[in-house]
């Protein structure tokens, strides 16, 4: 005849058993006997106490002294699940598996426990439960099993409901099986759930509410790069601007070797520029200026309709002119308006590039730009036509061709 033990059918599927605890329960067990029981269906399907029935076994047992039979499904299932949830070692994802799966079943079981009422009471239908009468909520009831708190219990439901169960899966036990990324993904539709995970697979970004964002950002990004180039008149979503400030106290003098052969402009002139009418809603504006009229270019950012950011210097490989100090750089105001797409690395505020004719940029600049900010280029006063930029000036033809740095 068949021993009880060996016709209890352990499912597929289970967790793998530690042969330390096996050996600590069958001590124990010998000792004292077995105070909790195996659970099983009434097929023989083990339901709970995977440990304990093979600590009886090693023991040589072929009968269990404490089993619970004739179980329904809905119990045999809600009864495995609080097994694993009193564990220690299940992860985030886990938990909200189980937590969901097991509140499913729990109202399916005790309807009246979300309303508070037999179904189909309320005006008149039905009939009223006594509170006395009625199972505790599935919250009170999943944290009393599971030893856990009402708070946390409420939260791995959530997840477990609002997160695609195959996501949940498909994390669990990564570097992305946090709560924290839970909460992130509950706050995502579902199809998106998937394509941020993989996303984040694919960068190595751990924290999910990071990797929605520059999933955002990159798609946002090849939009802007598939757009067509607009005409000459805009509207652009990059525009670089070198104006030609005036020095009031040496314009005049032409032995002052800052003397360039170009019309200055003073800052009002600078100011009246409709640059608004060729910037796209969400434009990221580059303002070149100098120390001496540091000031000046915020009065122009505000006239122009910008938002100042920060200030990217450029480090020169030699020293020029200037006024009280030689100057060995100069610096480009970084200003937006509306919400600009931006794609930056941990890149510093400082440029470092040689200097070349006067007031020619370096070409390490030009090349930061089309880098970190995507679309349609517009450079004002120009002074070198540019492949993938619109340029206009008087002289958008001084230096030729684009040349190497």
């Amino acid at each position: 005849m068949e021993s009880e033990i060996a016709a209890i059918v352990v499912p597929e599927g289970r967790r793998k058993v530690s042969d330390v605890r096996v050996s600590e329960l069958a001590e124990s067990i010998k000792d004292i006997g077995l105070l909790q029981p195996v659970v099983v269906t009434s097929e023989m399907r083990l339901v709970a106490g995977h440990h304990r029935l093979l600590a009886c076994e090693s023991l040589g047992w072929d009968m269990i002294p404490s089993i619970v039979r004739e179980l329904s499904e809905v119990d045999a299932k809600l009864a495995e699940i609080d097994e694993n949830l009193v564990r220690e070692d299940l992860t985030a994802a886990e938990r909200a598996i189980l937590t969901a799966e097991r509140k499913a079943l729990y109202l399916a079981k005790h309807p009246e426990t979300g309303q508070g009422k037999t179904p189909g009471a309320g005006r008149g239908k039905g009939k009223q439960v006594r509170k006395s009468e009625t199972p505790a909520s599935f919250h009170k009831d999943t944290a009393k099993k599971s030893g856990k708190s009402s708070r946390l219990v409420q939260m791995d439901a959530r997840r477990g409901e609002k997160v695609d169960k195959t996501v949940l899966e498909g994390i669990t036990g990564t570097n992305l099986d946090t709560g924290t990324n839970l909460d992130a993904l509950t706050r995502m539709e579902p199809e998106k759930q998937q394509e941020v995970v993989d996303f984040a697979k694919e960068k190595g970004v751990t924290n999910l509410k990071v990797a929605a964002r520059d999933l955002k950002r990159n798609k946002t990004v090849e939009a802007i790069k598939a757009e067509p180039q607009p005409l000459p008149g805009g509207p652009f979503r990059v525009i670089a601007a070198d104006p030609p400030w005036k020095y009031f106290l040496r314009d005049d003098d032409e032995t002052h070797r800052g003397t360039v052969d170009y019309t200055r402009m003073t800052v009002e002139q600078i100011c009246e520029m409709d640059v608004a009418a060729r910037a796209h809603e969400d434009c990221v504006l580059w303002l070149w200026t100098t120390n001496a009229h540091m000031h000046d270019a915020y009065h122009v950012l505000e006239a122009w309709g910008f938002e100042p950011k920060t200030i990217l210097t450029w480090v020169k490989d030699r020293v020029g002119a200037g006024h009280w100090l030689r100057g060995k750089t100069e610096h480009c105001l970084m200003a937006v308006r509306g919400k600009p797409a931006v794609v930056t690395e941990s890149e510093s505020t400082v440029l470092h590039g040689k200097v070349r004719e006067h007031s020619r940029k370096p070409e390490e600049f030009y090349e930061f730009v089309e880098r970190s900010c995507p679309g349609s280029k517009l450079e004002l006063f120009g002074r070198q036509q540019r492949e993938g930029w619109v340029v206009w000036g008087a002289e958008s033809e001084q230096f030729g061709e684009q040349d190497e740095a």
